[in-house]
């Protein structure tokens, strides 16, 4: 009853031809919003996860359990990053031994070049006493 007498608030407020409609009538149509409002978050908590229905708690159930397994899923999934991680980790260390071992080759190489040249350079032979 209530609720009617505060729409037909609203509704004589906007029939109204002449003027604005009265505080009255707007505060009365904010508390029918307010009201409404409240009675649909009311029915959102309660009624639609109701302990009569059965298949409400079966979809909670159901919801729980898929959570459970996402969960799980998430955790694996973190495990196996952490083993990509450590995994990568040992190739990069092993690619900069690589390149460092290949950079002491080089010098290394370089330097028995340099020794084989000094040896291969000939080397003028003393000429012995004229006679």
């Amino acid at each position: 009853m209530r609720t009617r007498r505060r729409s037909s608030c609203i509704e004589n407020a906007r029939r109204r031809k002449n003027g604005a409609p009265s505080e009255d009538d707007v505060l009365a149509g904010w508390a029918l919003i307010r009201e409404r409002v409240d009675a649909s978050l009311a029915y959102a908590d309660n009624d639609l996860f109701c302990e009569k229905c059965s298949s409400c708690s079966i979809f909670l159930a159901a919801r729980e359990d898929k959570l459970a397994q996402q969960r799980a899923l998430i955790q694996v999934l973190q495990i196996e990053e952490r083993h990509m991680v450590t995994e990568n980790a040992v190739l990069l260390k092993r690619i900069l031994d690589a390149e460092a071992e290949v950079e002491r080759q080089k010098r290394h190489n370089a330097c028995l070049i340099t020794e084989r040249d000094r040896a291969m350079k000939p080397v003028p032979l003393p000429r012995g006493p004229k006679s």
